[in-house]
């Protein structure tokens, strides 16, 4: 799998995060530990007392845990200081770590046989401290070192279990227990329960990575379609695989003309045209993408916006009409308010088949939307001037929306340059 660097150091990230939590983890595990001794000792104390001959190593086990969980803290605020300086740990900091962690079962064990001179120890609860261990290995999100806890667990387990057999005598009926195979197989199993944890977090490395491919994907979207587009299509895009191969489909074009834009640019700096441009498209950019439509192609006075494509919309004639009358609203709004020029503007849309997708090759692409009913909508819009309106649709734009709350004025059908035969049109209020 080739890992970028980005992705190397939010991965590091993650790690750091993750390390913090299982130490969390590792000290809440610890105080439970010594809190539930704490009652075996209060209920239990002669029985203890008598099996271990008057001594009592749970003094000296919560004492130890206490010391690891309070170590456990102290790390996980070194972490913390790795975090916020953003920086990777080093392995080697890890790994010793990750020794020290996995020892604490054998110095309990060795201590608890030390009280009792019994091999009994090798089967406490202690033992299942390094299943513990082992699991909580996976939130390291380090393959070899999932790996090296289980190794270090089960020769850990297995040199006790060999020493202690030869140390302390063992009972007739328990002589199977004096054979090393014994404690060697369930060192294996330990060995193997690390592997088993490396294969988790793998998946979950696999997953942290595609994660991340995603959102790399969401920004080359989002830099292909520039500014254009609204975060639902690329959720879309995302979801199709980022596909966006030539096919037919049904569209609703849009032109916007901003009118006298040649004699408003007459006199005026570079600087002061580009002023004029973005506070005029910044907000019909807004309401393009929120009627899930993008802009194809700005042309100085006005730009070409796309409904339906390149992700298919229920009904692209609807967002298409919605979001001109929104534009040609707030426009209102915003010369009636002073807070932009006074401005007039004309709106063409005009729907139909399309072919839809990239165009060019692997060094420059660009997304295009190639058809008849992209030069109509051109032509239409330019008959605003003709007939003095702000809005004019094509009949089939018209006749797939609602007609509710529109206020749609029949034009007739008129001559368009390029069609022999006559369009209706309507003009919109």
């Amino acid at each position: 799998m080739e890992i970028s660097q980005s992705f190397k150091k939010a991965f590091s990230r993650e790690v750091l995060l993750a390390e913090r939590f299982r130490l969390f983890i590792i000290t809440a595990i610890f105080f439970f530990i010594i809190v539930y001794l704490l009652v075996i000792q209060i209920f239990y104390q002669e029985t203890f007392r008598v099996y271990f001959k008057g001594k009592n190593p749970l003094y000296w086990i919560m004492l130890i845990l206490a010391f690891f969980a309070l170590r456990s803290l102290a790390v996980r605020k070194v972490w913390s200081r790795w975090l916020e300086r953003d920086t990777m740990l080093p392995n080697l900091l890890r790994y010793l770590n990750g020794f020290l962690e996995v020892s604490i079962p054998a110095i309990l064990m060795i201590i608890l046989g030390v009280q009792s001179e019994s091999i009994i120890t090798l089967f406490s609860p202690i033992g299942f401290l390094y299943l513990l261990f082992i699991l909580l290995s996976i939130l390291e999100l380090d393959i070899r070192l999932c790996i090296f806890t289980g190794a270090i667990a089960a020769v850990q387990y297995s040199l006790l279990g060999i020493y202690y057999t030869r140390q302390f005598p063992i009972p007739e009926e328990m002589a199977i227990l004096a054979s090393p195979l014994f404690y060697i197989g369930k060192g294996i199993l330990l060995f193997v329960c690390g592997i088993i944890a490396a294969l988790a977090a793998r998946q979950i490395i696999n997953r942290i990575h595609t994660s991340f491919e995603l959102v790399e994907a969401r920004n080359r979207i989002e830099k292909l379609f520039g500014q254009q587009v609204s975060a639902e299509i690329v959720d879309e895009i995302l979801n199709n695989r980022d596909e966006i191969e030539s096919r037919r489909r049904f569209v609703c074009i849009m032109f916007l003309d901003i009118r006298d834009f040649t004699p408003y640019t007459e006199g005026k700096s570079p600087e002061e045209i580009i002023a004029f441009q973005n506070q005029i498209f910044s907000f019909m950019i807004e309401i393009i993408n929120r009627h899930k439509g993008i802009i194809n192609q700005f042309m100085g006075d006005g730009f070409m916006a796309t409904f339906g494509a390149p992700v298919a919309a229920e009904n692209p004639c609807q967002n298409a009409v919605d979001a001109a009358i929104e534009i040609n609203r707030q426009l209102q709004q915003k010369n009636a308010a002073g807070s932009t020029p006074d401005t007039r503007i004309g709106i063409g849309l005009h729907a139909g088949e399309a072919v839809t997708g990239n165009v060019g090759t692997t060094i420059r692409k660009q997304y295009s939307v190639t058809g008849n009913v992209v030069i109509l909508a051109a032509r239409i819009e330019q008959l605003n001037k003709t007939y003095g309106s702000t809005i004019l649709v094509s009949e089939s734009v018209l006749n797939r929306i609602s007609p509710e709350k529109l206020k749609a004025v029949s034009l007739g059908k008129v001559d368009i340059k390029g069609r022999s035969e006559k369009t209706e049109i309507f003009k919109i209020d």
